[in-house]
Order: C-alpha cells, then structure tokens, then sequence
C-alpha cells in the first residue's frame, strides 16, 4: 500500500483492491487463452506466436477505434473534446486569439437572405453582425434567421440589424435566441 501514507488508509485498500481485481482478470484471460488455444487445435510450438499476434491485433483495432472516435468528434458541429472550439471547427484558446482570428461577419444593413447565402457558402451556422463603423453587435445564427422567417417575415426585406437589435428602442430583440443561447462567432 504504497499511497496509504500520502492518502490514508481508504486510498489504499481501493489500490489492493483494484491490483486483486486486475490480477483475477488477468488470470482468467491465461483461462481462456488456453481453451481456445485447446478448442482450434493450436500446437506449442505456435501457441506464442498466435498470442502475440493476438495481443498486436488488439492494439491495432483499439488505435484505429481511438482514432475514427477522435476523426467523428472534429468533424461533428458543436462537440468539444479537450478545447473550446467554435461552431466552424477552430480550435479557439482565448479572447486574444479569438479577436486575431478572421471573423465571419455580416453587415446589419444586410438582408436574412444575404446572411443566410453568406452561411451557406462559408459552411458556417452563424455570422458576426458588424454595425457601419465595425463595431461588433452581436451574432445571427441559423436558428434566427429561420424562426423570423417562421414568423412571417420577408427575408428579402428584414436586415440582420432588425432580427438582432429589435426595433429601435424596445431593447428586445425581434426573433432572435435567447441570451444564453447565443453562440459566439464564426472563425473562417
């Protein structure tokens, strides 16, 4: 019970507990290794070789399973595996390196048909929404754009301004998502 003095007793009885654990298991498996190797008829000679080969086979399929779970968790939208990344897959450490990135960007005199176009051809779910003086006013997502359009507005008429700001004044936003639901903006 090497940790017991560092984490006390409880610490130690679980590593026992767990090498016991291990031992059982690994005990079974010279088990089974020896069934099988009786079962397929497998001579002495090379029962040494057909577990080493065994055991290289399982490292192989245990790396390419790592691998094809670490590809699938890139290429899917939304998911962070170890870093906070932003919805167009840029892996983004810091406000720093977020503001030197290049932005996807919208002009919110720009109509929801233009944003949207825009989206589409950069393959990203949001937009930055860029006033006249460049002063950043928030972010257009999908969501919005669609739920406007859902509600009856003319995306060929209604600017990205009116969907994100609201009307002049209210200080509520027409359509748009919910202030935890905004997403931050896309990173081309």
């Amino acid at each position: 019970m090497s940790c017991a003095p560092w984490r006390g007793g409880g610490a130690g009885q679980e590593y026992f507990t767990a090498y016991l654990v291990e031992k059982a298991l690994s005990i079974d498996n010279v088990f089974v290794f020896a069934l099988l190797f009786q079962a397929f008829a497998v001579p002495a000679a090379y029962q040494h070789r057909v577990l080493f080969a065994g055991i290289l086979g399982a490292l192989a399929l245990r790396a390419g399973f790592i691998a094809a779970g670490a590809t699938v968790n890139l290429w899917r939208p939304g998911t962070v595996p170890h870093s906070r990344r932003d919805i167009s897959g840029v892996t983004v450490t810091g406000k720093e390196e977020a503001a030197a990135a290049d932005v996807a960007c919208v002009g919110e005199g720009e109509t929801l048909r233009e944003a949207g176009h825009r989206m589409r051809e950069l393959g990203v779910t949001a937009l930055s929404v860029r006033c006249e003086n460049g002063e950043d006013q928030g972010t257009i997502t999908q969501d919005m754009v669609l739920r406007s359009i859902a509600a009856g507005r003319d995306p060929k008429t209604v600017t990205v301004g009116q969907v994100i700001l609201g009307p002049r004044g209210s200080g509520r936003a027409a359509g748009a998502a919910q202030p935890s639901r905004i997403r931050r903006p896309a990173a081309v």
